[in-house]
């Protein structure tokens, strides 16, 4: 099935312990590549979520943003450290002293220095956060995300089979034009020996059809390009054949294998063939298979 490496998807899960948005974008990229941006406290889940992903794609860069809204906990944690208060108020009470001022004696003044009260989150239990927040709401936005790249994909599917239709129209003409060719070249070849014989001795001249046979044969076997031709075939046939395939492996890189052996049996039909009309159908499947080149760099 043809996927193209170019999506959205977004989704979020309210839990016990608050909310969870993902947000999941993917474009072209040779291979895979899976960014996540989170708040601290999910980042331990980052490698169970990028396991996730890489179950279903295969191909392209995904950035993935994440947001979480805590629920505010019912019973924080309230620590004080003693030692650290009893220090601040010594100090208040030798400053005091050096300076004939009557020591402190409202405990808040201490309490408001740092460190002396702490108020403690409690662990986040990450086992809930995974199972009923990220799990949920990156499947979700993973599902949606892997629709509009098939969608996607098969609108670039379509376009490219009308080029491949342009293509093997080609070269069909260029296989119906191939035995005019030599026969071309032949009536030229008898012309051409027919002008180079003297007016005199025109009436004397013998043309060896033997030789012609022969030089002529020589041409058709230098110009010859029907393996290139059968070859072409079977190339378009398997390029076809990946495109409407079941299966969920990417094909983006054997596409683009098939297109570099197309271009290579077109370019040897172009120095091959001595033929106009041949040279400017070779121009046109080139120029097709340009455009198809451009369109499978977005295939998954």
């Amino acid at each position: 099935m043809v996927s193209s490496m170019t999506g959205f998807g977004s989704s979020d899960a309210s839990f016990d312990l608050g909310k969870i948005t993902v947000e999941m974008k993917g474009v072209n990229h040779r291979f895979l590549e899976v960014s996540s941006h989170m708040p601290r406290a999910l980042q331990p889940l980052e490698e169970l979520l990028k396991k996730t992903v890489q179950q279903k794609i295969k191909r392209g860069k995904i950035d993935i943003f994440i947001t979480f809204e805590e629920k505010c906990a019912g019973n924080p944690i309230i620590k004080v450290d003693k030692d650290l208060g009893l220090s601040y108020y010594n100090s208040l009470v030798a400053l005091a002293d050096a300076c004939g001022l009557t020591p402190p004696e409202d405990i808040r003044q201490v309490a408001s220095f740092p460190g002396v009260i702490i108020q403690e989150k409690s662990d986040l239990d990450l086992e809930n956060l995974w199972q009923n927040g990220l799990l949920p709401a990156a499947g979700e936005a993973l599902t949606a995300m892997v629709a509009m790249r098939r969608a996607e994909g098969a609108h670039l599917a379509d376009n490219i089979r009308q080029k491949l239709a342009g293509i093997l129209d080609a070269v069909q003409k260029i296989e119906l034009i191939v035995p005019e060719v030599v026969k071309d070249y032949q009536a030229r070849l008898k012309e051409r020996v027919s002008a180079l014989v003297c007016q005199e001795n025109r009436e004397q001249f013998v043309l060896d059809e033997g030789r012609l046979a022969t030089e002529v044969a020589i041409f058709a076997d230098k110009c010859a390009i029907d393996e290139e031709i059968t070859r072409l075939y079977s190339h378009l046939g398997q390029f076809d054949k990946a495109l409407v395939s079941e299966g969920q492996e990417p094909i983006g890189r054997k596409l683009d294998f098939i297109l570099q052996e197309m271009n290579r049996e077109t370019n040897t039909i172009g120095s091959k063939a001595n033929s106009l009309m041949i040279s400017e159908l070779v121009i046109e499947i080139k120029s097709e298979l340009e455009k198809v080149r451009e369109q499978i760099q977005n295939i998954e």
